[in-house]
């Protein structure tokens, strides 16, 4: 559901669980474009230092979304 995704990557924003940026980086995948905000929100800062270098591509993306989103 894609409700319950994005609340999950709000909730992840301000988690410090150990496996928070692993589940945020599945999402920069997601289908649904505030799925991937959201987590790209969440990533942005200092967690983007821990995403593996595979994802970083897709954080870009959704980033690059976010912030045309934002103007």
């Amino acid at each position: 559901d894609p409700l319950v995704r994005a609340a999950a990557t709000r909730a992840l924003q301000e988690a410090d669980a150990p496996n928070a940026v692993a589940a945020l980086a599945y999402r920069l995948r997601d289908p649904v474009r505030e799925v991937r905000m959201g987590a790209a929100r969440a990533l942005a800062g200092a967690r983007e230092r821990e995403l593996p270098a595979d994802k970083r591509a897709a954080f870009a993306s959704a980033l690059d979304e976010l912030v045309a989103a934002l103007r």
